[in-house]
């Protein structure tokens, strides 16, 4: 029988995430959200592809050193070396992209291209077999890495450019909430997957006495020495396909992120500098003044 625990809290999240958006409505003078700010196209457009993308991001950093450990026999310090190319690439992206939306000013189109950059990179490594060799893991963790330092930054832009400077902190913050709450949820979401199939694909494999919390709870750089010689093979790709399962997750949250970017309004950061700098008190109006 079914624990009841997770139904109530389930029941519990939708209730209170409800009544919060009420009280949101109810009192939106001292809302922590306005509706105001929420309703605007790109806040919310922004909001999403930051909830999504990083949600993604997430999923796969995650699955990807488990992938290391369990099928190619890398320690845990082996396994976050492996890693550094996503890193470097997500740094070289976020200055790139930081770089060039101050000398363009329009930072919707990195959006655009981080989300197709960033799906490519995660379908691409839902390829990989088990002796997947290390060109391939540290071309493709490039890509991933590319794709989601250049949209990073620009929801968290999006909202200076469009919000009040009254607001600009408020629509920070929501930028900010979106980010780490898209993670927390579809990792959760990613690990059922994962158990799930892994269950499957163990009840393929004759004569392996496991389960999938077994498997589970024996961590990814013991799972050879759990199962019998003659079946490792058929187990690791079995391990595998769970794997990939989970980073299908990533690769659907990577795809939908493109809605949000496609939907922000083309606005120039430039523009709203010029209309700072041109306010009434500023230094700039004083001189146009003056002339």
């Amino acid at each position: 029988m079914g624990s009841w625990r997770p139904v109530l809290l389930l029941v519990l999240a939708v209730v209170l995430f409800i009544a919060f958006l009420a009280i949101q409505i109810w009192k939106p003078d001292t809302a922590t959200l306005p509706m105001r700010i929420l309703k605007q196209r790109t806040v919310a457009a922004s909001a999403f592809f930051a909830f999504t993308s990083q949600a993604g991001m997430i999923v796969v950093t995650y699955y990807i050193p488990i992938f290391f450990q369990a099928l190619k026999e890398f320690s845990p310090t082996k396994s976050g070396v492996a890693t550094i190319p996503f890193i470097l690439s997500l740094v070289v992206g976020t200055i790139l992209a930081g770089g060039l939306v101050q000398r363009i000013g329009y930072p919707a189109p990195f959006m655009m291209i981080g989300a197709v950059i960033f799906s490519v990179g995660v379908g691409l490594v839902t390829t990989w077999p088990v002796g997947v060799n290390h060109s391939v893991w540290i071309s493709y963790q490039v890509l991933i890495g590319f794709g989601v330092g250049i949209g990073m930054q620009q929801p968290s832009m999006n909202a200076q450019i469009v919000l009040s400077k009254e607001d600009n902190a408020t629509g920070i913050s929501l930028m900010m909430f979106a980010q780490n709450f898209g993670g927390a949820i579809f990792l959760s979401v990613a690990q059922s997957v994962f158990t799930d199939e892994l269950g499957r694909q163990l009840t393929k494999i004759p004569g392996l006495h496991l389960s999938k919390s077994q498997v589970v709870e024996m961590g990814a750089t013991s799972i050879r020495n759990m199962v019998p010689q003659q079946l490792v093979s058929v187990f690791l790709d079995g391990y595998r396909i769970a794997i990939c399962n989970a980073i299908y997750v990533a690769l659907g949250l990577a795809c939908f992120s493109s809605v949000g970017a496609v939907l922000v309004e083309w606005k120039s950061v430039k523009k709203n500098k010029n209309d700072i700098a041109l306010a009434p008190g500023s230094a700039a109006h004083d001189k146009s003044e003056e002339v």
